[in-house]
């Protein structure tokens, strides 16, 4: 196996479907390249660079199948381009340690039709959490955390130019189950969260559009780094 990895093809779908927001029920997908040059190397001897191993470079093209259509929604996006670079790590959730991280940073240009019929623009994200584990020495993980997200883009519209924070609950019920089972179902996680707007970087919002934000579900992935 290479050192240095060669980029790799990949295919995306996403299904997309919001309650009471017909105009978001939608079917993403879209093919490109990924490279992770750095997946092998070994950072053992400094844990926190770790998060490097999953340094990705990534150029993707995006199309939408939206699942209901009106006139009136002619401005909804159905191309998508990206070019960018994206790290996601994360730490503790399957060992015995008390505190755990995650962290999802994004730097980016995007072009598509999204309401204006050329949304060109950089784009700068950033998600780190910071959490402990009240149940350390048991399979089932109760994780609280708190979070913030900043988003800086080129242009000036004040959802995407703002700083949020916030705090919530994760529960993992299996996340030390091994086998075959273990690697389907041991990164399932029950989540509540709240989070609210401290600042506006650039436009400042409307004076009746929300400022805070309460999600709660279930999220599942096959994490097998």
């Amino acid at each position: 196996e290479s050192r240095v990895p060669l980029p790799d093809p990949l295919a995306v779908g996403l299904l997309k479907a919001l309650k009471e927001i017909n105009w978001e029920d939608r079917f993403d997908y879209g093919a490109g390249l990924e490279w992770r040059p750095l997946k092998n190397i070994n950072f053992d001897s400094v844990p926190p660079l770790k998060v490097l191993n999953h340094l990705r470079f990534y150029a993707m093209r995006f199309w939408t199948s939206h699942l209901q259509y009106e006139d009136d929604w002619s401005w909804r996006p159905d191309v998508d381009t990206r070019f960018g670079m994206e790290i996601y790590g994360e730490c503790n959730f399957y060992n015995k340690n008390k505190y755990w991280g995650e962290l999802w940073m994004d730097f980016s240009w995007r072009e598509t039709n999204f309401y204006v019929n050329d949304y060109d623009s950089w784009i700068f994200a950033i998600v780190p959490k910071w959490g402990v584990n009240l149940t350390p020495n048991s399979g089932f993980a109760i994780l609280p955390y708190v979070t913030t997200e900043v988003v800086v883009t080129g242009r000036r519209e004040f959802w995407q130019n703002r700083v949020t924070m916030g705090g919530g609950l994760r529960i993992m019920p299996v996340r030390w189950q091994t086998g075959i089972f273990g690697d389907l179902f041991r990164g399932t996680k029950f989540y509540f969260e709240y989070s609210g707007v401290t600042a506006y970087l650039k436009d400042k919002a409307m004076d009746d559009n929300p400022n805070s934000d309460f999600q709660m579900g279930l999220s599942y992935t096959i994490n097998r780094w």
